[in-house]
């Protein structure tokens, strides 16, 4: 029997990682349980019914980031409230039924209009889930939830996995192995552990473990958000060209940047909270390609289930502002 390779980020600039790259601009869409109870990290469970089920518009998300000139979108499957977009056979606290399932009305719009589906997957501040499980269960929990988002609705360009460090005593171990079960699923889908705030090209260990545990203490001072195919800026984006040469344990790996910032303030929709100004938001698009980072941009839909005329209105006024500048035709 031939001996199985493990996957590892690349060490070369494959087309795969240009065409990324080529992308620039996506939708980040923060839409869940937190659209409807106005927490974004709640500190207790909050009732499934809160969640209206059946109001959201994913074909109007998709296609508005067609209009802004977006090439890919990015829907959190699951946030830190722990509900799931999906009806998953794992839980209970999720959407029930095939026709609630918003992360396959998400991925259809998305195919239909010619942008390419990505997913966010929480891992840890799961206050539902974690604390119910001990940390092995709740690895094996994340890795089937993982198999049914890769293997139930076609190919997804990314795997935006948040908290990966809040996975008890053995998270580097357990984020290798959540690596390797992606690629094992699906081998062009770009993993990428969130290194939050604190992430910039070029420090000295970009990948260095970063924000705080809240379920699973102790973890390891020295884990690293590693492996990871892409790396993310948040809110955060250099004016000069990034470098996505990156050594890690003396090894170089391609890894481009993904700048992540909200239209906004807040990363899910809250009332009293416009869309921030045009040059503002302009200047976030043009330095983050500019540098040679994709920009993914949040967008919140409100409680009636879709983008609200303001922020569709600032996106293409970014798209013509940007347009003048040659970012896009």
């Amino acid at each position: 029997m031939a001996h199985q390779m493990t996957p590892t980020p690349s060490q070369t600039v494959t087309e795969h990682l240009k065409r990324y790259e080529s992308l620039q601009y996506g939708m980040f869409i923060h839409y869940g349980m937190s659209t409807f109870s106005g927490v974004e990290i709640p500190k207790e469970a909050t009732p499934l019914e809160t969640y209206i089920a059946g109001v959201a518009n994913p074909d109007q998300w998709v296609r508005v980031a067609k209009a802004a000139g977006m090439k890919y979108a990015v829907l959190t499957t699951k946030h830190c409230h722990g509900h799931c977009l999906w009806p998953s056979k794992l839980t209970d606290y999720c959407v029930v039924g095939d026709e609630n399932d918003l992360v396959a009305q998400f991925v259809s719009a998305c195919r239909e209009h010619d942008i390419l589906p990505a997913f966010y997957y929480l891992l840890g501040w799961d206050c539902y889930h974690q604390p119910k499980m001990d940390p092995d269960a709740y690895r094996k929990f994340c890795l089937g939830q993982l198999e049914e988002l890769l293997t139930s609705y076609g190919p997804i360009l990314e795997l935006w996995l948040d908290i990966p460090w809040d996975m008890g005593e053995s998270t580097q171990s357990i984020l290798c192995e959540i690596y390797s079960h992606v690629k094992n699923l699906q081998p062009d889908c770009l993993v990428m552990f969130s290194q939050s705030i604190n992430v910039m090209h070029g420090i000295e260990d970009p990948f260095a473990l970063c924000g705080a545990t809240y379920f699973y203490e102790p973890t390891p001072s020295k884990v690293r958000m590693w492996p990871s195919d892409i790396t993310n800026g948040e809110r955060r984006v250099k004016k000069e060209r990034t470098n996505s040469w990156m050594v890690i344990d003396s090894q170089e790996y391609y890894v481009p940047l993904e700048v992540c910032d909200t239209i906004g303030l807040n990363w899910f929709w809250e009332p009293n909270d416009p869309p921030r100004d045009l040059n503002t938001l302009s200047d976030l698009l043009v330095n983050s390609i500019g540098s040679g980072a994709n920009l993914l941009l949040d967008v919140p839909p409100d409680k009636s289930g879709s983008i609200p005329e303001e922020a569709v209105s600032r996106l293409l006024e970014m798209r013509a502002s940007s347009a003048a500048q040659g970012l896009f035709r």
